[in-house]
């Protein structure tokens, strides 16, 4: 089980057309081999 502060987290840029100023951190992702799951 993986269990982390979500500050701890880096804040990632959003580049999609149109957004602007948005960040995501990504608590869950195919870096932890979780392909079928994204926690945001």
């Amino acid at each position: 089980m993986k269990i982390v502060d979500y500050k701890e987290v880096k804040a990632e840029a959003v580049d999609f057309e149109d957004v602007k100023d948005v960040k995501v951190r990504w608590l869950i992702s195919d870096k932890d081999k979780a392909p079928n799951f994204a926690m945001r």
